[in-house]
C-alpha cells in the first residue's frame, strides 16, 4: 500500500514505486506529517520517545530500506523544492542569508 497526496514531488511518487517493487509500504511525506499531527504514528511508539514528524518520516525511510544518503538527497530535493531552490548555489545563499551557516 503506497498512500501520496496527489500535490507531492515526482522525488515521491519515484520512492512509492521503488517501495511497491520490492512489496513494501509507502507512505509520502505530507501523509506522515498528517498523521504525527493526529497523534497516529507517535501513539505506535507507545510510552516510548517522542520524535517529531520528521524524525518519524527518516525513521521509516531508513526501515524500508533507503541509505542515509538517499535520505539526505531526497530531504535536501524536498527542501529545495519548498524554498523554490533550483540548484546547491542557491540553497548555500537562502541559508547564508537565512543565518543558518
Amino acid at each position: 500500500m503506497s498512500l501520496l497526496n496527489k500535490v507531492e514531488s515526482m522525488d515521491e511518487l519515484a520512492a512509492a514505486v521503488k517501495f511497491a517493487g520490492v512489496g513494501r509500504r509507502y507512505l509520502s511525506t505530507s501523509i506522515v506529517s498528517a498523521l504525527a499531527v493526529a497523534g497516529a504514528e507517535t501513539d505506535a511508539l507507545g510510552d516510548g520517545p517522542r520524535l517529531s514528524p520528521r524524525e518519524i518520516e527518516v525513521v521509516r525511510m531508513f526501515a524500508s530500506g533507503l541509505s542515509i544518503t538517499e535520505i539526505a538527497r531526497f530531504m535536501k530535493r524536498d527542501a529545495m523544492s519548498k524554498l523554490g531552490v533550483q540548484n546547491d548555489p542557491g540553497l548555500f545563499a537562502f541559508a547564508r542569508a537565512h543565518g543558518l551557516t
